[in-house]
């Protein structure tokens, strides 16, 4: 069978092709999304960044509007989350930095359904503010949270009878890149070790460490479907050890150079490689793997 009884097949959310020309030096965070089935050139910009509205100039839409991958609103969501191994060692940092990924969710109405056919909740198509004098209409989006139950408070006053606060927090998820990634191989009666995945990434591209390569190099993660339309952002953070809230420094900025780029790892497994004008990209079908839920038939 091609799928679990209550999960799709999959859905490869990867960057825009190029992006490592775009992103070379600056701390944004990178969006995941749908991939192109017509990447441009390489060298030029990626039109499938923005959504289609936004790319044929359609009234009420940015035309800087990202593009999303549509999902199933208040399903469950299993997502194959890659662990990307450090290119160079950091130091001072114990030999590891980490990427921070979010999940954004994205509210589509009735006119995008009656349009294009998209799933949406909203259903009424209505005007919001405008974009300087152009109109726009409403779609809200949102960033996954968690929330902190703080203890209940005393019985004294002036604290009986209170409404308990809880705080909501926007939620990144840390993968820490370093020089080991567990489970740890098994031994072969062969010799040497088992490879526990294949085609992921090339043991002979990472002469420091190998092993990473062929070990389990994805988490996965479960959530609910809090939109119509899903993407993920990625943010590169300094890994300032367990004791310390070390996702909340400023994100660093990404460096994609062959050999002597933090993120040259990045870029093998998303783009080109380097950032060298003139790569192709090397593997389409590598990015974040996503299986929707399913009603039960």
């Amino acid at each position: 069978m091609s799928a679990g009884a209550n999960l799709s097949s999959h859905t490869v959310l990867r960057p825009p092709a190029n992006f490592e020309a775009v992103y070379q030096a600056q701390t944004q965070p990178i969006l995941f999304t749908l991939v192109n089935p017509k990447p441009p050139a390489v060298g030029l910009p990626d039109p499938f960044e923005r959504d289609e509205d936004a790319i044929a100039g359609t009234t009420g839409f940015s035309t800087r509007l990202a593009r999303f991958c549509p999902c199933p609103f208040g399903s469950t969501v299993m997502l194959y989350m890659p662990l990307v191994p450090m290119s160079i060692a950091v130091p001072g940092q114990n030999g590891m930095y980490c990427y921070t990924w979010q999940f954004i969710w994205r509210m589509r109405n009735v006119g995008d359904f009656a349009r294009r056919g998209l799933p949406y909740n909203v259903s009424k198509l209505a005007y919001g503010a405008p974009d300087g004098v152009s109109p726009r209409y409403v779609m809200p989006a949102a960033t996954e949270t968690f929330l902190v139950q703080n203890p209940e408070p005393e019985d004294t006053v002036p604290y009986n009878y209170l409404p308990q606060i809880h705080n909501v927090y926007p939620e990144e998820l840390a993968m820490l890149a370093g020089t080991v990634t567990y489970p740890l191989k098994p031994l072969s009666a062969l010799g040497g070790l088992l490879d526990m995945q294949q085609g992921i990434l090339n043991p002979g591209a990472m002469p420091a460490n190998p092993l990473l390569a062929t070990a389990p190099s994805f988490r996965t993660v479960w959530t609910k479907i809090c939109g119509n339309e899903m993407a993920v952002l990625v943010s590169k953070r300094r890994y300032a050890g367990r004791s310390q809230k070390f996702v909340t420094n400023a994100p660093l900025a990404w460096d994609f150079t062959a050999t002597t780029g933090e993120d040259e790892n990045f870029s093998k497994l998303f783009g080109v490689g380097d950032s060298t004008p003139g790569n192709t990209v090397r593997y389409p079908d590598l990015g974040i793997y996503v299986f929707w839920g399913l009603a039960p038939k």
